[in-house]
């Protein structure tokens, strides 16, 4: 346990992986033995990371496209708002 901490403060480690399944008691005593007092490493189980990166995977296919449903309204709008302009300049003109 000892040469695992120190081989996590020597090198800085922000996240350990254990690849078996831990109970909740025993992650939150290994994080309480290998954790400095900062809490910059974070200690996770294999399937529960597995599980957060597939959470993430699923929302950034949801917000893809409404991202880009934003971007094209929003030059829309600034397309309009130009146009909106350029007629009111030439009414003040007295052209249009």
């Amino acid at each position: 346990m000892e040469e695992l901490k120190n081989f996590i403060f020597s090198n800085k480690v922000r996240n350990v992986i254990f690849d078996e399944d831990l109970s909740p008691s025993q992650l939150r005593n290994l994080e309480r033995e290998l954790s400095d007092s900062t809490g910059s490493s974070r200690f996770v189980e294999y399937q529960a990371r597995i599980a957060e990166i597939e959470s993430a995977v699923r929302s950034l296919k949801i917000a893809g496209p409404f991202e880009v449903d934003l971007q094209l309204l929003r030059f829309h709008l600034r397309m309009a708002e130009e146009e909106v302009s350029r007629m009111g300049a030439a009414l003040d003109d007295g052209t249009g």
